[in-house]
C-alpha cells in the first residue's frame, strides 16, 4: 500500500495531475473540486474508475490523458464527467471507445491514438464545435456543426472536405503535398482565419481564394518552397508569414496594393 504522501495529488497551477509518480489512490479520498486534472504515464485501463471519489468527477470541466497505453475506454461501468467541456487524449495506443455522453463538451483533441475511429460514432456530444486531429486520415462528417478544426500530421491534402458547412477556423499540417489548389477551391465561405504550417514541399496555393469573403486571416509557417500567395479576399486583414523565405523575399519587394491588410513576415 502507498503511503499518503505519495497519494497526494500533484497541483500544477490550477491542474491536477496524475502520473506514475503520483499514483491515482487519492480520487478515492479527495474531498475538494477538481476542476482540471491531467493524467500522464499511468497504467489505468479505464477512466473514471468506480472507486473514484464522488466530489471529484462532478466538477472536472478539462481531462487530459497522455501516454496511458493500456486505456482502453474513457466511460467506464456507466460513470462519466457530467460537466466536462474540454476532452484531450494523446499517444494512448490501445484506445478504441470515445464517449457521447458528455452534453457539455465543447472541444475533442484526439492526438496519437490509433485504434480509435471517432467517426464511426453517429452521435458525438451535441456541443461539440472544436476538434484537434493528429493524424488525420479520415473524413468529418458535414454535420457537425463544428466552429473549429485542426488538423495535425500525415495529411497529405484536405481529404477531409468538404468542411462542415459553419466551420470558421481552419488550421492545418499537410506533410507531403506540393499544391493545395484543388483543396482550397472548396473551403466553406464561412471561414474567418486559416492556417497552413509545416509543409516542406508545398510550393503553391494556387490561384484564387477571392470566394472566402468573409476571411480575414491567414498564418502561413514553415513552408520553405512555398513561393507565391493566390488572389485574396478583400476582407482579408491579416497576413502573417514566418520560415517561408521564397515567399517573404517576394512579398518584401512588391509594392503594396492595399493599405487595410496588415503583413508580418518572419524569418
Amino acid at each position: 500500500m502507498k503511503s499518503i504522501a505519495t497519494m497526494k495529488m500533484e497541483k500544477i497551477g490550477i491542474c491536477y495531475k496524475i502520473s506514475q509518480r503520483t499514483g491515482c489512490q487519492w480520487l478515492r479520498f479527495c474531498t475538494k473540486p477538481i476542476y482540471s486534472l491531467r493524467i500522464n504515464n499511468f497504467g489505468l485501463e479505464y477512466f473514471p474508475m468506480p472507486e473514484a471519489s464522488p466530489i471529484c468527477l462532478p466538477a472536472i470541466k478539462s481531462l487530459e490523458i497522455e501516454e496511458c497505453p493500456n486505456l482502453k475506454s474513457v466511460l467506464h461501468k456507466g460513470l462519466t464527467i457530467p460537466n466536462l467541456q474540454s476532452l484531450s487524449l494523446k499517444s494512448c495506443s490501445n484506445l478504441t471507445e470515445v464517449p457521447n455522453s458528455y452534453p457539455h463538451l465543447y472541444f475533442l483533441g484526439l492526438l496519437k491514438c490509433p485504434k480509435l475511429d471517432l467517426f464511426s460514432y453517429v452521435n458525438l456530444p451535441s456541443k461539440l464545435d472544436a476538434i484537434e486531429i493528429d493524424p488525420c486520415e479520415t473524413c468529418i462528417p458535414q454535420e457537425l456543426e463544428l466552429y473549429s478544426l485542426y488538423m495535425k500530421g500525415g495529411c497529405t491534402g484536405l481529404e477531409i472536405l468538404p468542411l462542415p458547412t459553419k466551420i470558421e477556423f481552419l488550421a492545418a499540417k499537410f506533410m507531403l503535398c506540393s499544391s493545395l489548389e484543388n483543396e482550397l477551391k472548396h473551403l466553406t465561405a464561412t471561414l474567418t482565419t486559416i492556417q497552413i504550417y509545416s509543409c516542406p514541399e508545398l510550393h503553391s496555393l494556387g490561384d484564387d481564394l477571392s470566394q472566402l469573403e468573409k476571411l480575414e486571416t491567414i498564418r502561413i509557417h514553415s513552408c520553405p518552397k512555398l513561393h507565391s500567395l493566390p488572389l485574396l479576399p478583400s476582407s482579408l486583414t491579416f497576413l502573417r508569414i514566418e520560415a517561408c523565405p521564397i515567399l517573404a523575399k517576394k512579398l518584401l519587394e512588391e509594392e503594396r496594393t492595399s493599405s487595410s491588410l496588415k503583413i508580418d513576415i518572419y524569418s
